[in-house]
């Protein structure tokens, strides 16, 4: 019941297998338990080590944008954070909902856009020059460099949307797809 429910919510294919999802709280604290039952669902696929590997660099950064810059506006906010991973045969798909404010969106929608419209050449260069610049201040706040380096990972343009929650708050879902073959 509950897996034909997520096939519902997160408009899967019938050829698409769940292979990871949590849906909660994100905290530092948590997140490093997080991670380590997400690498080891991904370690018993059936795919090439360099596969698992580029997957597992996909979740590490969205998982960590969620307990970054999620709003957390309240406890009914906080369990509206959700990782999905799905599975076909061709890809994966990393998937991630978090709130955040209103007032976030325009900047985060020119920050992915502009990542988009680069290729992985440009890319790179954009991640030693941000690497170059980074100090402790911006890792706090968050430099950008994750979002970059998910796009080098998937090799393909960040999928996001934005739905208001409140006048203050909207539901921020990323999709990221990787390749297998």
């Amino acid at each position: 019941m509950l897996t034909q429910s997520l096939y519902t919510i997160f408009d899967l294919q019938p050829d698409e297998q769940i292979v990871a999802f949590y849906m909660g709280i994100f905290s530092k604290e948590g997140t490093e338990n997080l991670l380590t039952n997400v690498r080891n669902i991904i370690e018993s696929q059936r795919d090439a080590t360099k596969v698992k590997t580029k997957v597992f660099k996909i979740a590490i950064e969205l998982i960590h944008n969620i307990v970054k810059h999620c709003s957390n506006k309240g406890d009914e906010a906080m369990t509206k954070n959700y990782f999905l991973i799905v599975r076909s045969a061709s890809v994966y798909k990393i998937k991630t909902g978090n709130c955040i404010y209103i007032s976030e969106q325009e900047s985060v929608t020119h920050r992915i856009n502009a990542i988009n419209v680069k290729d992985k050449h440009q890319l790179k260069q954009d991640y030693l020059t941000t690497l170059g610049q980074i100090d402790s201040k911006m890792i706090n706040a968050g430099a950008g460099i994750g979002l970059i380096e998910t796009a080098l990972c998937s090799q393909n343009p960040i999928e996001f949307n934005f739905t208001p929650i409140d006048e203050v708050t909207a539901f921020f879902v990323v999709n990221v797809t990787y390749n297998i073959l």
